[in-house]
Protein backbone atom coordinates (compact mmCIF):
# COMPACT_ATOMS: atom_id res chain seq x y z
CA UNK A 1 0.00 0.00 0.00
CA UNK A 2 1.57 3.71 -0.46
CA UNK A 3 1.49 6.47 1.34
CA UNK A 4 -1.45 8.14 -0.18
CA UNK A 5 -3.62 4.66 0.40
CA UNK A 6 -1.94 4.49 3.91
CA UNK A 7 -3.46 7.83 4.16
CA UNK A 8 -6.88 7.98 2.75
CA UNK A 9 -7.45 4.58 4.65
CA UNK A 10 -6.43 6.20 8.30
CA UNK A 11 -8.43 9.15 7.72
CA UNK A 12 -11.40 7.14 6.62
CA UNK A 13 -11.22 5.03 9.50
CA UNK A 14 -10.81 7.95 11.97
CA UNK A 15 -14.22 9.60 10.13
CA UNK A 16 -16.53 6.50 10.32
CA UNK A 17 -15.44 5.64 13.99
CA UNK A 18 -18.89 6.09 16.08
CA UNK A 19 -19.21 9.09 18.41
CA UNK A 20 -18.38 8.72 21.48
CA UNK A 21 -17.65 5.00 21.20
CA UNK A 22 -13.87 3.86 21.75
CA UNK A 23 -12.83 1.98 18.67
CA UNK A 24 -9.80 -0.99 19.28
CA UNK A 25 -6.15 0.13 17.92
CA UNK A 26 -7.49 -2.85 15.52
CA UNK A 27 -9.86 -0.62 14.27
CA UNK A 28 -8.46 2.63 14.01
CA UNK A 29 -4.85 4.10 13.28
CA UNK A 30 -2.86 6.06 15.61
CA UNK A 31 -3.52 9.61 15.04
CA UNK A 32 0.48 9.95 14.79
CA UNK A 33 0.85 7.53 11.73
CA UNK A 34 -1.92 9.15 10.07
CA UNK A 35 -0.12 12.15 10.00
CA UNK A 36 3.09 10.99 9.46
CA UNK A 37 2.11 9.33 6.25
CA UNK A 38 0.10 12.33 5.11
CA UNK A 39 3.60 14.78 5.37
CA UNK A 40 5.51 11.80 3.87
CA UNK A 41 3.44 12.40 1.07
CA UNK A 42 3.35 15.98 1.13
CA UNK A 43 6.95 15.75 1.13
CA UNK A 44 7.42 13.14 -1.80
CA UNK A 45 5.02 15.37 -4.13
CA UNK A 46 6.85 18.41 -3.29
CA UNK A 47 9.50 18.31 -6.17
CA UNK A 48 6.80 16.75 -8.69
CA UNK A 49 3.07 18.05 -8.04
CA UNK A 50 3.07 20.97 -5.20
CA UNK A 51 -0.15 21.45 -5.61
CA UNK A 52 -1.10 17.85 -4.41
CA UNK A 53 1.54 18.64 -1.69
CA UNK A 54 -0.04 21.87 -0.69
CA UNK A 55 -3.79 19.91 -0.56
CA UNK A 56 -1.97 17.08 1.51
CA UNK A 57 -0.31 20.07 4.39
CA UNK A 58 -3.88 21.40 4.53
CA UNK A 59 -5.71 18.09 5.18
CA UNK A 60 -3.10 17.67 7.69
CA UNK A 61 -3.71 21.10 9.20
CA UNK A 62 -7.29 20.32 9.39
CA UNK A 63 -6.97 17.06 10.85
CA UNK A 64 -4.68 18.46 13.52
CA UNK A 65 -7.62 20.88 14.42
CA UNK A 66 -10.48 18.83 14.60
CA UNK A 67 -11.51 17.21 17.35
CA UNK A 68 -9.97 13.44 17.11
CA UNK A 69 -6.53 15.92 16.89
CA UNK A 70 -7.25 17.62 19.95
CA UNK A 71 -7.99 14.42 21.92
CA UNK A 72 -5.37 12.68 20.98
CA UNK A 73 -2.57 15.02 20.43
CA UNK A 74 -3.38 17.40 23.44
CA UNK A 75 -3.27 16.59 26.96
CA UNK A 76 -5.11 19.05 29.32
CA UNK A 77 -3.36 20.20 32.50
CA UNK A 78 -4.93 21.08 35.44
CA UNK A 79 -5.24 25.64 35.74
CA UNK A 80 -2.30 26.45 38.39
CA UNK A 81 -4.00 27.03 41.49
CA UNK A 82 -3.08 30.49 43.40
CA UNK A 83 -3.55 32.20 46.62
CA UNK A 84 -6.16 34.21 47.36
CA UNK A 85 -5.16 37.98 47.46
CA UNK A 86 -5.93 37.71 51.24
CA UNK A 87 -3.59 34.75 50.93
CA UNK A 88 -1.14 36.25 49.61
CA UNK A 89 -0.65 39.22 51.70
CA UNK A 90 -0.98 37.14 55.12
CA UNK A 91 1.54 34.42 54.35
CA UNK A 92 4.41 36.78 53.02
CA UNK A 93 3.95 39.71 55.84
CA UNK A 94 4.33 36.19 57.97
CA UNK A 95 7.78 35.62 56.46
CA UNK A 96 8.90 39.38 56.62
CA UNK A 97 8.00 39.65 60.22
CA UNK A 98 10.02 36.25 61.08
CA UNK A 99 12.41 35.73 58.98
CA UNK A 100 14.86 35.37 62.16
CA UNK A 101 13.67 32.10 62.27
CA UNK A 102 12.29 28.49 60.84
CA UNK A 103 9.47 28.81 58.49
CA UNK A 104 8.28 24.97 58.11
CA UNK A 105 5.15 24.56 55.66
CA UNK A 106 3.11 23.49 57.99
CA UNK A 107 3.18 26.79 59.57
CA UNK A 108 3.14 29.01 56.01
CA UNK A 109 0.20 26.71 54.66
CA UNK A 110 -1.42 27.19 58.34
CA UNK A 111 -1.61 30.78 58.09
CA UNK A 112 -2.89 30.45 54.72
CA UNK A 113 -5.74 27.45 55.82
CA UNK A 114 -4.32 25.13 53.06
CA UNK A 115 -3.06 21.92 53.07
CA UNK A 116 0.86 21.83 52.50
CA UNK A 117 0.46 19.98 49.17
CA UNK A 118 -2.26 21.95 48.22
CA UNK A 119 -0.30 25.44 49.29
CA UNK A 120 2.67 24.60 47.57
CA UNK A 121 1.41 24.56 44.50
CA UNK A 122 -0.76 27.93 45.06
CA UNK A 123 2.48 29.59 46.46
CA UNK A 124 4.44 28.41 43.05
CA UNK A 125 1.55 29.63 41.04
CA UNK A 126 1.42 33.52 43.24
CA UNK A 127 4.86 34.15 43.89
CA UNK A 128 6.57 32.26 41.10
CA UNK A 129 8.67 30.21 43.39
CA UNK A 130 8.66 27.63 45.77
CA UNK A 131 8.00 28.23 49.30
CA UNK A 132 12.18 27.48 50.21
CA UNK A 133 13.33 29.42 47.39
CA UNK A 134 11.40 32.74 48.14
CA UNK A 135 11.92 32.44 51.69
CA UNK A 136 16.19 32.38 50.92
CA UNK A 137 15.58 35.27 48.81
CA UNK A 138 14.31 37.44 50.96
CA UNK A 139 16.61 36.17 53.76
CA UNK A 140 19.72 37.38 51.20
CA UNK A 141 17.75 40.94 50.81
CA UNK A 142 17.59 41.53 53.97
CA UNK A 143 21.08 41.01 54.71
CA UNK A 144 21.94 43.11 52.09
CA UNK A 145 19.88 45.63 53.79
CA UNK A 146 21.64 45.29 57.23
CA UNK A 147 25.22 45.44 56.09
CA UNK A 148 24.20 48.93 54.29
CA UNK A 149 22.38 49.98 56.95
CA UNK A 150 24.46 49.45 59.97
CA UNK A 151 27.92 47.56 61.51
CA UNK A 152 26.73 44.45 62.49
CA UNK A 153 29.16 41.84 62.17
CA UNK A 154 28.85 39.20 59.33
CA UNK A 155 28.06 36.29 62.08
CA UNK A 156 25.44 38.82 63.70
CA UNK A 157 23.66 39.70 60.17
CA UNK A 158 23.57 35.97 59.34
CA UNK A 159 21.46 34.87 62.42
CA UNK A 160 18.91 37.97 62.57
CA UNK A 161 18.24 37.23 58.85
CA UNK A 162 17.62 33.39 59.95
CA UNK A 163 20.75 31.92 58.49
CA UNK A 164 22.25 28.80 60.60
CA UNK A 165 25.61 30.68 60.93
CA UNK A 166 27.91 32.98 58.37
CA UNK A 167 28.99 30.42 56.44
CA UNK A 168 25.81 29.28 55.29
CA UNK A 169 24.65 33.02 55.20
CA UNK A 170 28.33 33.34 52.86
CA UNK A 171 27.33 30.39 50.98
CA UNK A 172 23.52 31.23 49.92
CA UNK A 173 24.64 35.02 49.48
CA UNK A 174 27.35 34.31 46.85
CA UNK A 175 24.93 31.82 45.23
CA UNK A 176 22.45 34.51 44.71
CA UNK A 177 24.74 37.37 43.98
CA UNK A 178 27.77 35.52 42.77
CA UNK A 179 30.17 37.07 45.47
CA UNK A 180 30.94 37.06 49.21
CA UNK A 181 29.07 38.89 51.61
CA UNK A 182 32.16 40.78 52.98
CA UNK A 183 32.85 41.56 49.31
CA UNK A 184 29.81 42.98 48.58
CA UNK A 185 29.50 45.26 51.59
CA UNK A 186 33.04 46.41 51.04
CA UNK A 187 32.15 47.60 47.48
CA UNK A 188 28.92 49.18 48.45
CA UNK A 189 30.18 51.13 51.49
CA UNK A 190 32.92 52.28 49.46
CA UNK A 191 30.82 53.44 47.13
CA UNK A 192 28.92 54.97 49.68
CA UNK A 193 31.31 56.69 51.44
CA UNK A 194 33.18 58.16 47.94
CA UNK A 195 34.27 61.75 48.45
CA UNK A 196 32.57 64.04 45.93
CA UNK A 197 34.86 64.59 42.58
CA UNK A 198 37.18 67.63 42.16
CA UNK A 199 34.56 69.72 39.93
CA UNK A 200 31.46 69.16 42.32
CA UNK A 201 34.04 70.09 45.28
CA UNK A 202 34.90 73.71 43.79
CA UNK A 203 31.20 74.16 43.08
CA UNK A 204 29.85 73.80 46.19
CA UNK A 205 32.89 75.82 47.53
CA UNK A 206 31.62 78.90 45.14
CA UNK A 207 28.17 78.42 45.75
CA UNK A 208 28.65 78.76 49.57
CA UNK A 209 31.40 81.77 48.66
CA UNK A 210 29.57 85.60 48.80
CA UNK A 211 30.34 87.31 45.96
CA UNK A 212 32.40 90.43 46.22
CA UNK A 213 30.86 93.70 46.22
CA UNK A 214 31.83 95.62 42.75
CA UNK A 215 33.62 98.77 42.46
CA UNK A 216 32.12 101.27 40.65
CA UNK A 217 35.02 104.22 40.18
CA UNK A 218 34.09 107.59 40.13
CA UNK A 219 34.20 109.24 36.73
CA UNK A 220 35.40 112.43 37.12
CA UNK A 221 38.05 110.99 39.62
CA UNK A 222 39.37 108.91 37.17
CA UNK A 223 39.44 111.87 34.20
CA UNK A 224 41.24 114.29 36.77
CA UNK A 225 44.05 111.77 37.26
Amino acid sequence: MDVRNRWETGVALLEDAPRGIATSPAETPPLSMVLSNLLDAAAAAFDVDQERSRALLLQARALLQSGTARDGLTARLPAQPVLAPWQAKRVAGHIEDNLDRALPIDELAGAAGLSNSHFTRAFKGTFGQAPHAFILARRVERARQEMLEGHDPLSQIALSCGFADQAHLARIFRRATGIAPSEWRRAHQAANLEPPGAAAALNQLLDETPSPTPITPLRGAVEAV
